[in-house]
């Protein structure tokens, strides 16, 4: 199952953030995992088990705790951070939280992006996270021809191009019925498909019969 990214670009336009400096086009900026982080501790000094890939939420606490330190030590600190070049730094509550002119200096030098957005920070970690794990969710596409055979719903499933119309034909050329093909991507995030019913022997004979002529595809059927 491939890995999925998301670009800044969609971040800023679903969690509505404003940009204050971006290194390149947002869109080449990708965000790799679903985890947001407040680097209070990091800005502490703590740097154990940082995680550099993980975008970087500076609320009321960050910024208050940077103020309370001196120009050079303020510096030292965002340096660190901007240092491990995240994919990006996000301040909050920009109505009353501004970004030290340090940061725009850092962001520029380390070619991170700089982001800044009127919500709460708890309001925007929530949001973050909803669209991350929508985005980032592992998915997988399934391709299918649905038919239906003496009165039962046949799900015909196989890759793309495998043969799955040509045996719906086949079948429709004996009297059978065609409903449906279709393609549908799936995620985790998804609810899980229904158990499928029990089957009549009927249907469980055509499915074998059609799954012994094209043996690349496989065959589901219930009862409508």
């Amino acid at each position: 199952m491939a890995n999925f990214t998301v670009s800044l670009k969609k971040l800023t336009e679903k969690v509505s953030m404003d940009v204050v400096y971006a290194p390149q086009d947002l869109e080449n900026i990708s965000v790799e995992i679903a985890e947001v982080n407040r680097p209070g501790l990091f800005l502490a000094g703590y740097y154990d088990y940082f995680d550099k890939l993980r975008l970087q939420i500076m609320g009321l606490a960050e910024m208050n705790f940077l103020s309370g330190l001196s120009p050079e030590k303020r510096y030292e600190a965002l340096d660190q951070l901007f240092r491990q070049q995240p994919p990006a730094v996000i301040v909050g509550r920009s109505e009353e939280l501004k970004p030290f002119p340090e940061m725009q200096e850092l962001a520029k030098k380390h070619g991170v992006a700089l982001l800044r957005s009127n919500e709460t920070t708890c309001t925007l970690m929530g949001s973050l996270i909803s669209v991350l794990n929508l985005e980032l969710a592992p998915r997988i596409t399934r391709h299918g021809v649905l038919v239906e055979v003496y009165g039962e719903g046949i799900l015909i499933l196989g890759d793309s191009g495998i043969g799955k119309s040509e045996l719906a034909i086949e079948l429709v050329k004996r009297g059978h019925r065609l409903v449906m093909l279709w393609s549908c991507a799936r995620s985790r995030t998804a609810r899980s498909w229904a158990r499928p019913r029990r089957t009549s022997a009927t249907s469980l004979s055509c499915a074998a019969s059609a799954s012994s002529m094209w043996p690349a595809c496989s065959v589901w059927a219930r009862s409508r």
